[in-house]
């Protein structure tokens, strides 16, 4: 179990708080449990879990989903556009 801790939280109603979590970039996408305590004095007074579901979103979505639905379209052209970067590379660094 990883833990992660917010900076404070702000008020928006009387039972409703907002707060920020960063998460790292390379966290695994599914679905995680999240549990909520409320503190008073240094004493939790009360605990709630929720689910929070995390998600690849734009275009790294797209080439991830397009990898597992196409895989041999994908590798082909991961190959192609290795080779052309090869090339261009050596092109640029002739000249120079």
């Amino acid at each position: 179990m990883h833990r992660l801790s917010s900076g404070a939280g702000s008020h928006i109603g009387s039972r409703l708080f907002r707060t920020t979590v960063s998460f790292p970039a390379n966290v695994p996408t599914g679905s995680y449990q999240v549990a909520v305590f409320l503190m008073r004095n240094g004493q939790v007074q009360g605990a709630q879990t929720t689910p929070l579901l995390v998600s690849q979103l734009g275009l790294s979505a797209d080439i991830v989903d397009f990898a597992y639905r196409r895989a041999a379209i994908y590798g082909v052209v991961a190959v192609i556009v290795a080779a052309v970067a090869g090339w261009l590379g050596s092109v640029a660094f002739r000249r120079v």
